[in-house]
């Protein structure tokens, strides 16, 4: 999973763990994509890719992860149907519908990238998150919102820092690295979480979740960064948002 950090407004300080989980449940879908017909074959068990987006400034613009859509139906060229899910708070199927959608671009580093999509029609009582493109610092409380297998769950963390461009781990560089959790729950982050907002203390998209790190190391240089799945560690990647400060910034 990757994630894709943007900023561009000042609100008043709160405190990312403080964020009102309810606030940000209308902003956020679980997405399923059918897959195209090659990728049918090679995946007879499964009718397609499950991940999660979220609204962008519009109730007919989303964005996930990249690799959420690769292999599906979706293309730049034809409205494809897409199945989305929302639940409340307390886990509470609160909506389920289809709509169509085509691709409107892809943004971030070559290996990891955040997709832009477009709907056919608007997705009623969407409540759209905006972006803050200004660079995290290390250390910066995050809270994140996403739907691993299927259920929505918050997790709440901090940003560790950016891998640089000229790590020997390709899929990795360019990408932003956090540590997440749900208190001692480490399951917050599953398969499905991908595409998912990561929310800086004003309640501002700094981060598309891409991709989650259990054990291993990050080289670039002479420096060396070991990474596992427990607190204190890098436990996930996400795209830097920095690099598609033009796209995301509000349209005059």
């Amino acid at each position: 999973m990757s994630v894709a950090v943007l900023i561009f407004a000042i609100l008043p300080p709160c405190v990312a763990e403080n964020i009102n989980p309810t606030n940000y449940t209308r902003s956020v879908v679980s997405i399923f994509a059918y897959f195209d017909a090659e990728h049918a074959k090679q995946n007879p068990k499964y009718d397609g890719n499950l991940g999660t987006a979220w609204f962008l400034n519009s109730d007919r613009i989303i964005v996930t992860a990249t690799h959420v859509i690769d292999g599906t139906t979706i293309t730049s060229t034809n409205w494809t149907e897409v199945i989305f899910r929302q639940e409340s708070v307390s886990g509470e199927p609160v909506r389920k519908e289809a709509n169509e959608a085509r691709l409107v671009a892809r943004l971030g580093p070559p290996m990891e990238s955040a997709s832009i999509l477009e709907l056919k029609r608007s997705f009623t009582n969407a409540i759209p998150l905006s972006v803050n493109s200004t660079p995290l610092t290390k250390g910066d409380s995050v809270v994140s919102v996403a739907y691993p297998n299927k259920r929505l769950r918050f997790a709440t963390g901090q940003f560790l820092g950016t891998v640089p461009t000229n790590a020997k781990e390709e899929k990795l560089a360019g990408l932003a690295l956090f540590e997440l959790a749900d208190g001692n729950q480490r399951d917050a982050l599953d398969h499905g979480s991908s595409g998912g907002p990561i929310l800086d203390k004003y309640g501002q998209v700094v981060g598309v979740i891409s991709a989650l790190l259990y054990i291993g190391e990050i080289s670039f240089g002479d420096k060396t960064v070991k990474y596992t799945a427990s607190w204190g560690n890098p436990n996930m990647s996400a795209i830097p948002t920095d690099l598609s400060n033009n796209f995301f910034a509000p349209k005059k």
